[in-house]
């Protein structure tokens, strides 16, 4: 399991909704999210079948799922996969087994600053700006589809 896995979900779910939404086959990913997702900080899970497949490309189309998408982000390894809403993605790094891996971590506290921001000023929140102001702070640990340009 990947390093701060467990601690991200029950920070994280502390502050936000965490949806779980993959490209895996329902039985593959309910087996898996069942081991770590005990505590069930997951409010739902959506799998291969909610996505749209384009050629090799599993498309988690957020438009589909009627959420607020000035407040939504997805986090994923392969940018392909949020192409449809890159504003709200953030391609984290895949992991394999890396175990001094500390990308959830640091994820981590850059959402709870956005979440500490958003709770200030609701009225005036926009995640793409959120996510670039914190640049500086993940583009080790992240990449973005298109890099963005900042002052």
């Amino acid at each position: 399991m990947r390093p701060y896995a467990l601690s991200f979900l029950s920070e994280m779910s502390e502050m936000f909704e965490i949806i779980v939404f993959t490209a895996g086959t329902k039985n593959y990913a309910d087996w898996i999210l069942n081991q770590i997702d005990s505590s069930r900080h997951v409010s739902h899970w959506l799998y291969r079948h909610h996505t749209m497949p384009e050629g090799e490309v599993y498309i988690k189309d957020l438009d589909l799922l009627n959420w607020d998408l000035k407040s939504t982000v997805i986090v994923d390894n392969l940018w392909e996969n949020y192409m449809y809403h890159k504003e709200n993605g953030v391609e984290i790094a895949s992991w394999y087994d890396d175990y001094s891996d500390r990308c959830l971590y640091h994820l981590g506290e850059i959402l709870w600053e956005i979440y500490n921001h958003w709770r200030w000023n609701p009225e005036n929140f926009d995640i793409w700006n959120e996510l670039t102001h914190r640049h500086s702070l993940i583009k080790d640990l992240v990449s973005w589809r298109d890099e963005p340009t900042f002052n």
